[in-house]
């Protein structure tokens, strides 16, 4: 028992001698989408054709969830001061996350009638981590016809992945929105420039505030949409190679 408490007790005092980053990130969860400009009776205004009609091939109504987090909630809270900025939103769980090195202005902010809860989630300056190396891949033809899986052949067999290449699902006609860290060289590395010449990279989105290129700072994504996207053959055969990809 003494060991314990003496464990404990240098534990408390490392926490207070390592140096931390204050948090001055809040994700802020709001009560309800009043004076929202947006309505479940005219969903084209705030989703895609194509949500659209997916909804409508799987009979998923539209809901109040769906509409946008409400834009006068969003304004009276950035207005609280000069220094406040909105960094993303979320429509489904009804929050924002907002930058704000005041401390006193998020006491103010959570006495808001339509805030519900206020959550400290990070420090700023924690957003932007050291770039990472590559890894680095040979360049093969691709056959699209054919897969010749190398030593990825487990990782796609385990899940029975060839087995719906076989039946020719490869994700064509699907869009597959991928949500990471980064995707460091995603737009250089030649073993998978197929997927920008055929067209299959919709688009790109940086969610960090004052960063505008997501091929930088991270390499997971780079990792995670070639273990979905690549064709390289006797490598690397993705379990969706004919998707669309949209990466945020």
């Amino acid at each position: 028992m003494k060991r314990f408490f003496l464990v404990l007790f240098f534990a408390f005092i490392l926490l207070d001698v390592l140096p931390q980053n204050s948090l001055d990130c809040y994700r802020i969860f709001l009560a309800d989408k009043q004076n929202s400009s947006y309505s479940v009776n005219e969903p084209e205004r705030f989703l895609s054709q194509r949500a659209i009609d997916k909804r409508i091939r799987f009979n998923i109504p539209v809901t109040i969830e769906d509409l946008p987090v409400s834009e006068t909630y969003i304004q009276q809270i950035l207005t609280t001061d000069t220094n406040v900025r909105l960094l993303t939103k979320s429509k489904w769980n009804n929050s924002i996350v907002i930058y704000c090195p005041d401390e006193s202005v998020i006491n103010s902010i959570s006495l808001f009638p339509y805030v519900n809860e206020v959550v400290a989630i990070a420090s700023y300056n924690d957003l932007f981590p050291d770039k990472k190396e590559e890894d680095v891949f040979s360049k093969e033809d691709v056959d699209l016809l054919y897969y010749d899986y190398g030593m990825s052949y487990p990782q796609i067999a385990i899940h029975r992945g060839n087995l719906l290449h076989d039946l020719n699902f490869k994700g064509e006609g699907m869009l597959i929105a991928v949500l990471d860290a980064g995707w460091t060289n995603f737009n250089h590395l030649d073993n998978l420039a197929s997927l920008w010449d055929n067209g299959q990279i919709i688009g790109v989105r940086d969610l960090q505030p004052d960063v505008d290129n997501v091929f930088t700072g991270n390499s997971h994504g780079t990792a995670v949409t070639s273990i979905m996207g690549a064709t390289i053959q006797g490598q690397l055969v993705g379990s969706a190679p004919l998707a669309d990809y949209l990466m945020n």
